[in-house]
């Protein structure tokens, strides 16, 4: 089992021991969300979270990429790619580095947010672009179009 310790596991499976025959997911783990349908995957959503200060604030939002630079890449570079983006058609919305934890880590991870009216097709054309760019590649389509969040609260 994957954990932060010997003890956290220990006492995941005294809970589980404990629990009565018949036990659902939701007795196993309480902290799963009520909205979410267990047989149901589509439902299984997580509360909208900006990206960052250059995403949008709230819902509706555009879809996002992640993505790798150079390590002495500064916001300029972002600049650059988003001013490249535009030429091409694509509207970048904002971009943002990824908070430095790990000061040894050898490149720079950066989110780009595409405007709230881009496609699907024009989402994965702007990754495969990213994908062909110098000195940068996809770290992941992070929040494709589309996107589902969980319900706000008291809906």
């Amino acid at each position: 089992m994957a954990s932060g310790s010997e003890e956290a596991v220990v006492e995941f499976l005294a809970h589980v021991s404990s629990l009565p025959v018949g036990a659902t997911w939701r007795d196993v783990y309480p902290d799963i969300p009520k909205h979410w349908d267990l047989a149901n995957e589509e439902t299984w959503t997580s509360a909208y979270r900006p990206l960052g200060p250059f995403d949008y604030p709230t819902l509706p939002c555009g879809p996002a990429v992640l993505i790798r630079l150079p390590r002495g890449s500064t916001e300029d570079a972002l600049a650059q790619l988003a001013a490249a983006a535009d030429l091409k058609g694509w509207v970048v919305y904002g971009s943002g580095f990824v908070p430095i934890e790990n000061p040894d880590w050898p490149d720079r991870l950066a989110y780009v947010v595409l405007d709230l009216s881009t496609t699907e097709p024009q989402y994965y054309e702007f990754a495969l672009w990213v994908e062909s760019r110098p000195a940068v590649t996809l770290a992941g389509c992070t929040r494709p179009v589309g996107t589902q969040f969980a319900p706000e609260p008291g809906t």
